[in-house]
């Protein structure tokens, strides 16, 4: 869906002038991604005088790039902004967007959101075991972060260094955060148990964080599991 909203400058709750913006929601946008999502907002110049824009600069130098925008808008016109956007490993509900200059002062804000299913094992996604002596057994956990539809399984996998990995939910109920999706909680526990003969040194391992929904594959994720035998 594409907003074209009118650019006449709103109050917010402290009496302080707010930027126009315009918005399109892209929805549900599930990775992987193959490439820069591209996407459209139509600005319009409620205005009575043309528009001119010396450029448009983006809330965020690595994740959004400005692929065009209108040199000037007539008024009572619209213009469209081009967004390329890179979410990365961000999960949940998002925003990017680019600020619109004229005269050289901002004059509004082209902004798109999408939710992105997935998991959020946060950065970087490491879990430090520390010193392990032979013969004895640790276990560690790291919180992670759910987006998906209720229902949706998540597991965890070791792989390497004779350790074992597990996911548990936290037990509380999800936040909604629209489109049939909902926010949850849980945990990635690792344990390794060091044999008796085991030798001095480090160990390494990672776990493979994988998301189901209806037995298909939504997200995977990776954590690095450090320790030291000694």
């Amino acid at each position: 869906m594409i907003a074209a909203l009118p650019l006449a400058a709103a109050l917010a709750a402290g009496g302080a002038a707010e930027l126009p913006r315009a918005a399109t929601d892209l929805g549900r946008v599930d990775p992987p991604f193959a490439g820069p999502i591209q996407a459209s907002v139509l600005v319009r110049n409620a205005g009575a005088a043309d528009a001119a824009i010396d450029r448009a600069v983006p809330h965020c130098a690595g994740c959004t790039r400005v692929a065009s925008a209108p040199r000037s808008i007539p008024a009572g016109a619209t213009g469209e902004v081009r967004l390329l956007i890179e979410p990365g490993r961000s999960r949940g509900r998002l925003r990017f967007g680019a600020t619109l200059l004229s005269g050289g002062a901002p004059w509004c804000t082209a902004e798109v959101t999408m939710l992105v299913p997935g998991i959020d094992v946060g950065a970087p996604a490491a879990i430090d075991l520390g010193t392990v002596a032979p013969g004895t057994a640790i276990e560690r956990a790291s919180p992670v972060r759910i987006v998906a539809v209720p229902g949706a399984a998540c597991s965890a996998t070791a792989r390497g260094g004779a350790a074992r990995a597990w996911f548990e939910g936290d037990g509380t109920a999800g936040i909604p955060l629209g489109h049939g999706i909902e926010e949850r909680r849980g945990r990635v526990v690792v344990a390794i148990d060091v044999a008796p003969e085991a030798r001095d040194g480090p160990v390494e391992a990672s776990v493979e964080v994988e998301l189901l929904e209806g037995g298909r594959a939504v997200d995977r994720a990776q954590v690095a599991v450090r320790a030291s035998v000694a």
